[in-house]
């Protein structure tokens, strides 16, 4: 985003500078300033020291006469005024080095003399004429007065009547308006910024700060801004925190509150309930879907495994009775913990996948004229409806909510009518950094328009944040894009997708500011984040900034508007996008970054921060602008010449090349060595791995049936695509317990595939050693519905080695570059005659 040409109003005042500061700051959350009190400006800090207490109702949490914590603020996440205190707190010692004295009003009376910042609702706040009470969720009032500030909000801890029961199953649920109002204050007047976590938080020193007289209010447009795996980069204990925690402590837990994340509503929706297969699977089979061939998809293990018969009213009225059973008892076995019904909502959503339900129930219903991202839209409508009927009959003031999601995300086609009690959380599925293409943001839109016309309620919107392989700074625009034309038409929305805070703070820092508010000024931001947070090096990171964004924006792309899109074909990233000579740009702009700045300072940390960031994609850039795709030769052999058994000595294997496994991302030598040997004969394709394993003991194999969970062991999966085309493809997962799993994908006309298919005479066996363990398979042709090869023929394919004990690495013949599905980078598969 280009520098904003207005100057950005200073929110610290240094020692040589007196004027006081108002408070309008366009590089911040647009705030409603009201008439002003009357009264001298306030010297909160001078001399490098805080000039005033903090005071609070230290019971205002509370419940009066029992004293314990009120239901609504027994989380310690939903407790505004305690959180508010202690953030206030922080922030005025990072910026003066002096913590401030903190009162808390029901135990003292407040100071008689000196400057007061009083937080959430209190006597003194109430006598100012702020009452909370009558305020609107989540909105917050700051004002001034003679003798310092009062900042208090609607605040859902302190309301007698605002917890319900079922409040504990809803994630990140609080209605926290005086910590929103604190947190708005310390950026607006003590110059905090919250970029990310550790090195990413800016706090200048600040030895004199005077402010005008002021009132304004705030509060968030979307009641839903959250975000599920904000912090997997660093780990959830900090395990994987990249600085020194005694300079820079673990603080990405504080941006929970410094982002402004939380459902003020009850409002969930999910893939749920999820542990149906364990709960009615025995008992009431016909609630899983059986196809024609007699597959029935059931699996108590992978929840995306199973396929619920949403073509029986019968499977809605068992859902109904569960949650009658869950409301009455408490019994949550369908649930288990995952997005529970609740107070409010009933939520319902079909397991992850994109299985299509075809019998004679569902025949007039299928919308094969949508494609597959609308197949199922009419079936899926049809069940949605029958849970709102069953559900408005048992519980009035109750709604049900489910996705429109996979294969039923568009509108349906049908005549339906939609009720009160039905809310549709419409998944956007293109990578929201796409959403500066007109055709892509032109289909959303549309989708988003039409569910909103249909419905009763706007629907609620679930965007992907997509891969983070490249220079995360061009979501920024796509997001500013995506609440400028779709955001209108939702009532909430939700964040997917993230990690890699060295390259996507700045876009999660700009959503959730669009989240709390649509018309936050993201170019006056990005000018700001330049300036605090680089200094003298702000041009260079600007430039790099713009270089990410006007290389993204400059180009135009062959897309799919229907094709989910949350990873982005590499040849365009690194051919079009970012070729070389751009990613030598980069590097000379991060040099320069560096060599203006004092080494070890805390803003040379994050130029470095950045260059750690990208490593990984200036690799693949590297390694792509001279890409070399190996080729492996599969020698002819009798079928007498192996036997599956798992064991090397079969005399056809010495005739077979050894092939090493290599990186997946650079194809330099891998940690820990594999190999693959590959033999063929007129009936079938003979494969076999070496892998060293210095803790055998250790090899995950926990998966023993057909179709299970085969990747998440130790594994090792074989694409084979047995056309030049490379139209379909065959993956074969086995793990070191020789359990398999395998489907044949057809990439056109459209991608499908699925675990129902299976090779019925593919053979796998394994054995572990001391120090490795082998694998073998025989793969027939017959049973993959294909002709045997002649010498000189050519197939693509590759192996790939999943190792998941310490430590962990992905490796494989030919680079996957992180999607083994590409076919682009698989290797031909050479089929010769007998070897010598």
């Amino acid at each position: 985003m280009r520098r904003c040409v207005c100057a950005l109003m200073l929110v610290v005042v240094a020692s040589a500078c007196l004027a006081a500061v108002d408070g309008r700051n366009p590089a911040l959350n647009p705030v409603e300033f009201l008439d002003a009190p009357e009264h001298a400006s306030l010297t909160l800090i001078k001399g490098g020291e805080p000039q005033f207490v903090i005071a609070y109702d230290g019971m205002a949490e509370h419940d009066p006469e029992t004293r314990d914590w009120r239901p609504s603020a027994r989380s310690t996440f939903a407790r505004s005024i305690e959180r508010s205190v202690q953030r206030l707190t922080d922030a005025v010692a990072r910026v003066t080095g002096v913590s401030p004295d903190v009162v808390d009003l029901s135990q003292n009376e407040p100071p008689a003399e000196g400057l007061i910042v009083y937080v959430g609702p209190s006597v003194p706040v109430e006598a100012l004429g702020m009452d909370t009470s009558q305020l609107e969720r989540e909105q917050f009032v700051v004002r001034t007065f003679d003798r310092g500030v009062a900042i208090a909000g609607f605040d859902g801890s302190t309301m007698p009547d605002f917890a319900k029961p079922l409040d504990g199953f809803i994630q990140h649920f609080r209605a926290a308006g005086t910590l929103w109002g604190v947190e708005d204050f310390i950026e607006r007047y003590l110059g905090v910024r919250y970029y990310y976590a550790g090195i990413g938080v800016v706090a200048r020193p600040i030895d004199e700060l005077v402010i005008e007289p002021v009132r304004y209010t705030d509060q968030p447009v979307y009641a839903e801004r959250a975000k599920w795996n904000l912090f997997h980069e660093f780990g959830r204990e900090g395990e994987n925190w990249p600085w020194d925690p005694e300079q820079f402590p673990p603080d990405y837990w504080d941006f929970f509150d410094h982002w402004r994340m939380a459902n003020s509503s009850r409002f969930v929706a999910a893939h749920t309930p999820l542990h149906w297969p364990t709960v009615h699977g025995a008992d009431r089979p016909w609630m899983f879907y059986e196809d024609a061939s007699g597959k029935r998809y059931f699996d108590t293990e992978r929840p995306s495994g199973n396929v619920y018969e949403v073509s029986r009213r019968e499977t809605a009225e068992q859902y109904i009775e569960d949650v009658a059973r869950f409301y009455e008892t408490g019994w949550d076995e369908p649930w288990k913990g995952w997005h529970h019904p609740n107070d409010e909502f009933i939520p319902f959503g079909m397991p992850d996948n994109y299985v299509v339900i075809e019998n004679e129930r569902t025949a007039d219903l299928l919308n094969p004229q949508l494609g597959r991202f609308g197949l199922m839209s009419d079936v899926m409508t049809r069940f949605h409806l029958w849970l709102a009927e069953m559900a408005a009959e048992r519980w009035p003031e109750k709604t049900v909510t489910a996705y429109a999601y996979a294969h039923h995300r568009l509108p349906p086609t049908g005549e339906w009518q939609f009720p009160q009690n039905l809310v549709i959380q419409q998944c956007h599925f293109n990578n929201i950094g796409l959403m500066i293409f007109p055709e892509v943001a032109e289909l959303e839109e549309s989708i988003t328009r039409e569910w909103e016309t249909r419905l009763a309620n706007k629907p609620r919107g679930y965007t992907y944040w997509g891969s983070y392989e490249y220079p995360m700074a061009i979501q920024i625009p796509g997001a500013v894009e995506y609440f400028r034309r779709i955001g209108p038409h939702l009532s909430g929305t939700y964040l997917d997708g993230g990690g890699a805070w060295s390259l996507t703070h700045m876009s999660f820092y700009v959503a959730f500011r669009l989240m709390w508010d649509p018309d936050f000024d993201v170019d006056a931001a990005m000018a700001e984040y330049y300036d605090l947070a680089y200094g003298p090096a702000a041009e260079q990171i600007e430039a790099l900034y713009n270089l990410w964004i006007d290389r993204w924006q400059g180009y135009e792309f062959a897309l799919d508007p229907l094709a989910p899109m949350t990873h982005l074909d590499r040849d365009q990233i690194y051919g079009r996008v970012y070729p070389p000579e751009i990613v030598e740009e980069m590097k000379r702009l991060l040099d320069e970054a560096t060599a203006a700045l004092p080494e070890g300072s805390v803003e040379a940390l994050r130029v470095q921060f950045i260059r750690d960031g990208l490593s990984d994609f200036f690799a693949q850039s590297e390694m792509l602008s001279d890409l070399q795709i190996p080729s492996f030769e599969l020698r002819q052999v009798e079928d007498t010449a192996i036997t599956i058994d798992g064991e090397a000595g079969d005399p056809g294997w010495p005739t077979a090349l050894r092939h090493p496994f290599r990186t997946v991302m650079t194809a330099d030598r891998a940690k820990v060595p594999s190999f693959a040997r590959a033999a063929w004969s007129p009936t079938a394709i003979y494969l076999s791995f070496e892998m060293t394993e210095h803790s055998t003991w250790e090899l995950r194999r926990g998966a023993e049936e057909r179709d299970g969970r085969i990747w998440a062991d130790d594994c090792i999966e074989v694409f084979l695509s047995p056309s030049t085309e490379k139209d379909t493809y065959f993956q074969i997962v086995v793990n070191a317990a020789a359990a398999i799993y395998d489907q044949r994908v057809q990439l056109l006309p459209e991608r499908e595939g699925g675990a129902a298919y299976d090779i019925e005479g593919l053979q796998a066996a394994a054995t572990v050693g001391d120090k490795q363990w082998y694998l073998e398979m025989r793969i027939p042709f017959a049973d993959m519905g294909i002709d045997p090869p002649s010498p000189g023929d050519r197939w693509f394919g590759n192996f790939v080695r999943n190792k998941v004990t310490v430590p962990k690495e992905v490796t494989s013949f030919s680079p996957t570059l992180g999607n083994n599905h590409d076919p682009r980078y698989w290797a031909p598969l050479i089929f010769t005659g007998p070897g010598m």
